[in-house]
């Protein structure tokens, strides 16, 4: 599709082409229906001189300029802006495709875009290739074409200026980019990337963006410390809560409370979360997620009760959040929801209501909390939930969710010797219990009564 002039031109899309074949294959296709569907017009900027991928791209536009890469996405970016003629303006990246663009038709077709001044679809990040484990991030990729829209930043480019008010999509993209296939390969991909933001934040240094994302990629690396110092200089900035920054402010804000957490400096971790919980300017999203991450602190640094009081805390503010979602949603651009608002964090929050009613032994209470747990979806468990749950076998009648538990509890390493030392504690009936019920749970684990020893016989 050749370019035309701006009369005839609603939405430009415009992309960088590297040496993704397979990928560009199948985000070119799946563009094919906004092409055809209203008046546009594609622009491809190469970067990389594949033969292969200029070969696909000629099937959809003769478009194409050629760019010399020079370690600056924005710059790239901003070749392929400054031929657009549309009205609006639209980027995707080679290693994206759309799911279903109907969406996006619409918004143009019917003339929604005439009430916005920008729009942001979905990007579905896969964390491995199979497909299985992914967040979804608001991706804010179109807006008005006006003099001043530029793409900024040398690393994670954004258009700029993106101007209210936004209209939110639940179209998505597929985007396996962070589906490493070894470790290896996700740390050093971070490297790459910290090396270009440390580069992007001493040109631009109040690049809140690149300061963001510096703090992401300093996670995947485990460079807690250097993570905390980015993140305490944007929190305490005098502009951390202003319009435009908030956003960011509160991905590093969680960050910062998880980095003390991984370090075992649960002490800081405790007054920080405080600290952020008692800030009004903060976002839902973190009061939401600290508020999921107090219990486990407090069992860590203060006690069971505290830990029940943030978990009830936890359950407002998660309820205030449903009322409105997708507006709140919108204001999460790093996908806390996607990592804090999961079956697993969920159970890790009732699991520390179990730790207070077990505590108490207020058994009706623990067995409720229990219950509500969806062990399927649990990859690991809190540091006294185990113990908490023979205890809770031990004090109740049986269920069926018991038996599913334990499998998940038995499957750690050295789980079984655990459970051994936990039996060993209980006496009279409570024991004689569990080893019933443990011989139940598993057929190929059976357990045994000595005078003064719980053997376990494989």
């Amino acid at each position: 599709m050749d370019t035309k002039s701006k009369k005839e031109v609603l939405l430009s899309i415009t992309m960088l082409i590297s040496n993704r074949p397979d990928t560009l294959e199948k985000c070119l296709n799946s563009l094919k229906p906004l092409l055809d569907g209203i008046s546009s017009e594609l622009i491809l900027v190469d970067t990389a001189g594949d033969s292969r991928c200029l070969k696909i791209a000629q099937r959809y536009t003769s478009h194409i300029i050629p760019f010399s890469w020079c370690n600056d996405f924005a710059a790239a970016r901003n070749v392929g802006l400054e031929k657009a003629n549309g009205f609006w303006i639209m980027y995707i990246d080679d290693d994206e495709w759309f799911e279903d663009i109907s969406e996006v038709i619409r918004f143009f077709k019917e003339g929604t875009y005439q009430q916005y001044a920008s729009a942001a679809y979905l990007t579905r990040n896969y964390a491995n290739r199979k497909g299985t484990s992914y967040s979804d991030r608001t991706a804010n990729r179109l807006c008005r074409l006006e003099k001043q829209t530029q793409f900024k930043g040398r690393i994670h480019e954004q258009l700029y200026p993106m101007y209210e008010p936004c209209y939110y999509m639940k179209a998505y993209v597929h985007h396996y980019g962070y589906a490493f296939e070894s470790e290896e390969d996700k740390i050093r991909h971070a490297w790459r990337n910290i090396n270009l933001l440390l580069e992007a934040r001493r040109v631009e240094k109040d690049n809140w963006m690149a300061g963001a994302h510096l703090v992401q990629e300093y996670y995947v690396a485990k460079e807690y410390f250097s993570l905390i110092e980015i993140a305490r200089e944007l929190r305490f900035h005098k502009n951390a809560y202003d319009a435009g920054r908030n956003d960011f402010t509160a991905y590093v804000s969680v960050m910062e409370v998880r980095s003390y957490m991984n370090l075992k400096r649960y002490e800081v971790a405790y007054q920080v979360g405080k600290e952020l919980l008692a800030e009004p300017r903060a976002l839902l999203i973190v009061h939401l997620c600290i508020a999921n991450l107090m219990p486990e602190i407090c069992l860590k640094y203060t006690n069971e009760k505290e830990a029940f009081s943030y978990c009830q805390m936890f359950w407002e503010l998660y309820k205030k959040w449903q009322e409105n979602e997708e507006k709140n949603s919108a204001r999460d651009g790093f996908s806390l929801r996607g990592i804090y608002l999961t079956e697993e964090r969920f159970g890790k929050i009732h699991m520390a209501e179990l730790h207070a009613f077990v505590r108490e032994q207020n058994w009706k209470e623990a067995a409720d909390s229990f219950r509500k747990i969806v062990w399927k979806k649990i990859e690991s468990t809190m540091g006294n939930t185990f113990e908490d749950t023979v205890l809770l076998i031990a004090h109740t009648d049986y269920e069926e969710i018991y038996t599913e538990a334990m499998k998940v509890l038995l499957r750690g390493e050295g789980s079984k010797e655990y459970l051994t030392q936990q039996i060993q504690r209980l006496e009279g009936e409570a024991k004689e219990k569990v080893l019933y019920f443990t011989d139940i749970v598993e057929g190929e684990y059976y357990f045994t009564v000595s005078t003064a020893l719980c053997y376990v016989v494989v």
